[in-house]
């Protein structure tokens, strides 16, 4: 059940999904995203990547060897998961389901098959695939990194070839072009915006509103015996 924001006034409880291909700057948008005043928030991930010094305590990541991961995917307690450098990255479904219950806004930046598997399960989930202007800014922008072989940005290439055959299953597509990454985050951020005012985000709402008209007849009644 959706939520008021009681320093804002948005309505609370939205899954929003923040995809697109490699490089084409979601880390960057889902963290001015966080920065905003609209409360978004991160569900917890669990990684098979080694727990690095500097990483807060079960914040972003929780942490296990591959074995115990893989069995989770088979047992449906990982409903999502990627690979990447060698390591496993996953939604834990309790998690998620616990955070959608509470009324948070929850925030997620996933791959395409990772968007398209939450799409699914949570179908009034909000999926938004962030592209460049145009696949030659793409190239550039892979190769400006400077921090990938040939071998691996040529990857990364033919898997955005893959992806962008997902176009339609996406609600909506911002562009994230050069130098106005501001202007990108500032449309997902309307987008979440214009989702909150979903009827079915107005549960809340909806049960106060019956309540008043129903005291007000009552109200009324009262007054017609007097």
């Amino acid at each position: 059940m959706a939520m008021p924001n009681s320093e804002t006034g948005a309505v609370r409880g939205g899954l929003f999904v923040i995809s697109g291909p490699s490089g084409v700057g979601k880390g960057t948008v889902v963290t001015k995203l966080l920065e905003s005043d609209f409360g978004f928030v991160r569900s917890r991930s669990m990684t098979t990547r080694p727990r690095r010094p500097l990483d807060p305590n079960d914040v972003k990541y929780s942490f296990c060897d591959r074995e115990t991961f893989m069995q989770m995917a088979v047992g449906g307690q990982i409903l999502e998961y990627t690979e990447y450098g060698g390591n496993l990255y996953g939604t834990i479904t309790s998690l998620l389901d616990e955070d959608i219950k509470a009324g948070k806004n929850i925030l997620l930046e996933l791959d395409v098959n990772g968007a398209v598997a939450i799409k699914e399960r949570f179908p009034t989930a909000v999926t938004v695939c962030l592209l460049p202007e145009s696949f030659e800014e793409l190239v550039r922008r892979l190769r400006g990194r400077g921090t990938e072989s040939e071998d691996v940005i040529s990857v990364r290439l033919n898997e955005a070839r893959r992806e962008i055959t997902h176009f339609y299953d996406f609600d909506y597509i911002v562009i994230n072009r050069s130098g106005k990454v501001d202007e990108a985050a500032q449309a997902v951020l309307d987008i979440a915006r214009l989702d909150s005012m979903r009827s079915c985000r107005m549960g809340d709402f909806y049960s106060d509103y019956i309540k008043s008209i129903c005291e007000s007849d009552a109200e009324g009644q009262l007054s017609i015996r007097e």
